[in-house]
């Protein structure tokens, strides 16, 4: 069956309907209504993220609020797919007969938001209603020229689920995100720059009413409604204060899925220090070498092997890998100069270099010498040795680790030089005649 636009027109629809369907008059009056909105708009509740980071690593702020203002063309992707089959939905051909049956492709309006780009904006107390600070997913249109409310659908057929990620791809050839009926993943190509963030907002078992459709009273003869649907927040919000709608909303919290390499570099000692300014000795340039950088993050699935939020390797073994860059808290390049390490003679304080965004040691484990991360330090001027270092640590999704390195003077090579002087030699006289 063909996914329907929730925007056609009844016509549009009608002629979307395949003639050999099988649906009946009635049946297809349902699909049609169906797939109309409703009079509920998708309102995702407080966002929150522990120190969050979107292009560039950015502290959260008080209570974990976060800004993806989308200036920079970056957007959420947001999913709304079907978790079950609400108990009261009409028996068509079109609804899948059990809950596991649901294919998030090819079962008619079980992906009403389909990878939907969104902003994220800071949203004051409201001191009339107690509404706490926080932080608001907001919609936008397909061509992300404006925001745009969405709203669920007005046919109850199903109850939904909500994932989120950043930042948002979106290609058609080769599709990006890959969607499957049980599985959608993005695919990312790293450059160290920017974070990969992840949520999902899931109903609980309790998060459902209860009505009876005779008169909207909980009863024996009651009809139970999961959540997320626009009947459950019509029934659950009915009579409901303002700040009591604000709690029943779905929540993201979102999670780090890379690790942040924040790099300094200072002078080893005193010593060293005053060597290296004699020298004029700078660091030309600071490269992870052969990092993974084709990664995989899982946005929902329902198959096995793949778990919501899981970040994997594109490919393993000796491809899917490159050199990624350190930048600089304002996504410059740290090394359009070289960096002096000391500026004086008794300068042995830290200087920051910049920062890397990689995949945590979890996900590259296993993968012989590619399993640690290579640092590549090239110094300035000629001569002066570049230098690998391996760093042998476990590094966590979502931590931040200074890495100081210690600088020594490089030792000049010297050796004593003599020169053997001439030696005079005679041979006999060579007789002429």
């Amino acid at each position: 069956m063909a996914l329907f636009s929730a925007c056609s027109t009844s016509d549009d629809l009608t002629a979307d309907i395949p003639p050999s369907s099988g649906l009946s008059e009635e049946e297809k009056a349902l699909i049609i209504e169906a797939g109309k909105d409703s009079d509920v708009p998708i309102t995702l509740g407080s966002v929150g993220s522990n120190r969050a980071i979107t292009r560039k690593p950015i502290d959260s702020g008080t209570g974990d609020l976060f800004e993806i203002t989308g200036e920079d063309g970056r957007y959420l992707g947001v999913f709304c797919l079907a978790r079950g089959k609400q108990v009261d939905a009409p028996n068509i051909s079109s609804i899948p007969a059990t809950d596991s049956d649901i294919k998030w492709v090819n079962s008619a309006y079980a992906r009403w938001l389909d990878n939907t780009p969104a902003k994220v904006v800071k949203k004051a107390a409201d001191p009339g209603t107690s509404i706490p600070a926080y932080s608001d997913v907001v919609f936008m249109n397909d061509g992300m020229t404006a925001e745009q409310i969405r709203y669920y659908p007005f046919g109850n057929w199903y109850y939904y689920n909500f994932y989120a990620y950043y930042p948002r791809v979106s290609a058609a050839s080769p599709k990006n995100p890959r969607q499957f009926d049980d599985l959608i993943v993005a695919d990312y190509t790293i450059t160290g720059k920017e974070d990969i963030i992840y949520s999902k907002a899931i109903a609980t078992a309790g998060e459902y009413v209860d009505y009876d459709p005779d008169n909207n009273n909980a009863t024996n003869n009651s009809i139970r409604v999961n959540a997320y649907s626009s009947k459950y927040f019509r029934l659950k919000n009915k009579d409901k204060s303002d700040l009591e709608k604000f709690n029943n909303l779905p929540e993201f919290t979102f999670s780090h899925k890379l690790t942040q390499l924040f790099f300094q570099i200072k002078a080893a000692s005193v010593d060293d220090a005053k060597n290296l300014n004699t020298r004029n000795i700078k660091l030309k340039r600071l490269t992870i070498k052969d990092c993974y950088n084709q990664l995989v993050l899982v946005v929902a699935s329902k198959r096995d092997g793949y778990t919501d939020g899981d970040l994997l390797l594109y490919t393993t073994g000796s491809s899917g890998r490159g050199d990624v860059n350190v930048w600089t808290n304002v996504d410059g390049d740290p090394f359009a100069s070289s960096l002096a390490i000391v500026t004086s003679n008794t300068d042995v304080s830290p200087k920051d270099i910049g920062y890397a965004m990689v995949p945590p040691s979890a996900v590259i484990s296993g993968n012989g010498e590619y399993s640690k991360y290579k640092i590549h330090l090239e110094m300035e001027p000629e001569g002066v040795p570049s230098t690998d270092i391996v760093l042998d640590n476990t590094f966590e999704a979502g931590k931040k680790y200074t890495i100081t390195i210690d600088v020594y003077a490089p030792e000049e090579i010297h050796a004593k030089a003599t020169l053997t002087g001439w030696s005079d030699q005679t041979i006999d006289p060579i007789p002429v005649y």
